[in-house]
C-alpha cells in the first residue's frame, strides 16, 4: 500500500489533514483536527502511528497521535515548554525526540521515556540558535 497523508495549518488555525490510501485512489476530503497550532511537524512512532507536534497558542509544544496505526486520532495534549521550530525525529533506540528553539535562543529537545509512551521532562542543550536541522 502506498498511502500518503498530508498536514496543514487551516484558517481557522486548526490543523488539517488530507489523504490518499493508494497512488492509484483520489484524495480524501480535508478533515479537522482541532487544536489552535503554528508550525505543525509529523512523525510515525516505532509502531507505525503517525504523530503530530505543533506550537500552541500558549507557545508550549502540543502533539496528537493515531490511536492505532492507520486508525483515528486522539486528543491534544501539551509537552510544556516555550518553543519555537519544532523538529521531530528517532533517536538511536526508537524514541521519538523533539528539538526546538527555547524563548532563551538555546536549542531544547524532549524524548519518548519508551518507546511509544510517555515523555521525559525538557532538557536544553545550550547554544543559541535562529535556525537549525536535526539529521
Amino acid at each position: 500500500m502506498d498511502s500518503r497523508e498530508v498536514f496543514g495549518r487551516g484558517k481557522n488555525n486548526a490543523l488539517w489533514h488530507t489523504q490518499r490510501a493508494e497512488a492509484s485512489s483520489d484524495w480524501s476530503d480535508w478533515a479537522s483536527l482541532g487544536g489552535w497550532i503554528d508550525h505543525p511537524v509529523v512523525a510515525y512512532n516505532a509502531d507505525g502511528r503517525l504523530e503530530v507536534f505543533a506550537v500552541g497558542p500558549d507557545q508550549a509544544l502540543w502533539h496528537i497521535r493515531q490511536t492505532m496505526p492507520g486508525s483515528d486520532w486522539g486528543v491534544w495534549a501539551s509537552l510544556g515548554g516555550w518553543v519555537a521550530n519544532p523538529v521531530s525525529k528517532f533517536n538511536l533506540d526508537g524514541r521519538l525526540e523533539v528539538f526546538a528553539r527555547g524563548s532563551d535562543n538555546a536549542l531544547w529537545h524532549i524524548e519518548m521515556t519508551s518507546v511509544c509512551d510517555g515523555w521525559n521532562d525538557w532538557v536544553c542543550l545550550g547554544g543559541w540558535v535562529d535556525t537549525f536541522t536535526v539529521a
